[in-house]
């Protein structure tokens, strides 16, 4: 069962990072419960089925895979593929760096070096076009990829170029998210006053515009265990799980599941540890 939970802890870092809050801000902004989420989907297609203009249909074909990406990436990727194809073919540029973010982040799971050719090609699209928020998307996305292979310099330096430009929009749900994926990386590397600095700016800004904080409350939980805050780490893991619970946010409730399982083989607790860890390898 341990086996298990390395193998999944290993395998949970790029989904950590990258669904913070997703991954995108209107992913975070959407967390909500399944039929909510259903009928999203629906109203999207019933809107493909309908009369539209070209560039309409991408951004709908888009908004499809953004919809899906956390749950069906299969799905997502083929609303993406279709969203690119006639982006194309109309030679509409936005729609193009558009679509390209959306594939690479279905694929990042299962081929993360074709999801960074998607997400450079997004990024210099985004630059041709002065589109500031897909620019900041993109840094993201391939911050989250080194961050993933361990390069602290380039990861935290594509996320600081998110941030910055998240603020000079003054995008404040932009802006949680960068915070939020700054202080997992500083999680990540261990420097751990720095990660709750981040994750603690993040909470209060997301308390203050009422968006989830299911994934800062995994965050806060991780920098408190490392920590020997035992009582606070457990705090914050059951917050995130009641929360991500809430909003469906399925790899956030593994993650804090992971967690438990790990503070509590920290404390020698090993049947409380392999009961969090079979729920975090579901």
């Amino acid at each position: 069962m341990f086996r298990c939970l390395r193998l999944h802890w290993l395998g949970v870092l790029l989904p950590l990072v990258a669904l913070l809050l997703a991954g995108r801000p209107p992913a975070v902004a959407r967390a909500v419960p399944p039929a909510l989420q259903s009928r999203a989907v629906d109203s999207l297609r019933q809107l493909l089925a309908r009369p539209q203009s070209d560039t309409n249909r991408v951004l709908l074909l888009c908004q499809l895979s953004d919809q899906l990406w956390t749950q069906r990436t299969d799905s997502a990727a083929g609303y993406a593929r279709q969203a690119l194809g006639l982006a194309r073919r109309i030679g509409y540029r936005h729609g193009q760096g558009e679509a390209l973010n959306r594939l690479g982040a279905a694929l990042r799971e299962s081929n993360l070096a074709r999801a960074l050719e998607l997400f450079q090609q997004s990024l210099r699209l985004a630059e041709a076009t002065h589109d500031q928020r897909l620019k900041a998307q993109n840094l993201r996305s391939i911050g989250i990829i080194y961050v993933y292979l361990r390069d602290q310099r380039q990861g935290l330096a594509y996320y600081f170029r998110a941030l910055k430009i998240g603020e000079q929009l003054h995008d404040e749900r932009r802006v949680v998210i960068e915070l939020s994926n700054i202080g997992l990386a500083y999680d990540l590397f261990n420097q751990l006053d720095s990660a709750r600095l981040f994750q603690e700016r993040a909470y209060a800004l997301a308390r203050r515009l009422h968006t989830p904080t299911n994934y800062i409350l995994y965050g806060l939980g991780n920098v408190a265990r490392k920590q020997g805050q035992v009582a606070q780490a457990r705090d914050f893991y059951h917050r995130s799980i009641a929360e991500s619970k809430q909003v469906r946010h399925l790899r956030s409730l593994n993650f804090a599941y992971v967690g438990l399982a790990t503070l509590f083989q920290q404390l020698g607790q090993s049947d409380s540890s392999i009961y969090y860890a079979r729920l975090g390898c579901h």
